[in-house]
């Protein structure tokens, strides 16, 4: 009888570490989240901010003086610094920009442009692995003012 007790015992224990670990992921994960949405919309509206007075070309520059003055390296840092130049292009006057950029649809374009990145990276003396995909709402932004 005892170890049927025991049994139950630990059992329910280990169901009850489970569920907590459980909650305390959720309620976690709930709070970065809402960070990470809150963080995104303050960068895109700096980006907006900043294009409604410079040309495409500075709204390019200016995302590559950010990425060199930031420290470290992550994926989150990666994709607040696209959405601020999403949201600078989105209001910056029209630039020469798009001529020099390989865009299309095929995959050799989306390589040549991905090698295109690379090269503007090396340009600006960065060579971080992140640096390349900085450029990707370019990309859209060209491609769109093409079609």
């Amino acid at each position: 009888m005892a170890s049927k007790t025991r049994f139950w015992l630990i059992l329910g224990t280990t169901v009850g570490l489970f569920v907590l670990m459980i909650w305390m992921g959720v309620n976690w994960m709930r709070s970065e989240f809402t960070g990470v949405v809150d963080r995104s919309r303050v960068v895109i509206d700096e980006g907006r901010a900043l294009g409604k007075y410079v040309t495409a070309n500075g709204c390019v520059d200016t995302v590559f003086a950010r990425h060199a003055a930031a420290h470290g390296t992550s994926m989150m840092r990666s994709v607040t610094e696209q959405f601020f130049l999403e949201g600078c292009l989105s209001t910056a006057q029209p630039a020469a920009v798009c001529d020099t950029i390989p865009a299309g649809q095929s995959m050799k374009e989306m390589f040549r442009f991905g090698a295109w990145s690379a090269e503007q990276c090396k340009v600006h003396k960065l060579y971080d692995r992140d640096c390349p995909r900085l450029l990707q709402p370019l990309l859209r932004y060209c491609g769109g003012r093409r079609t």
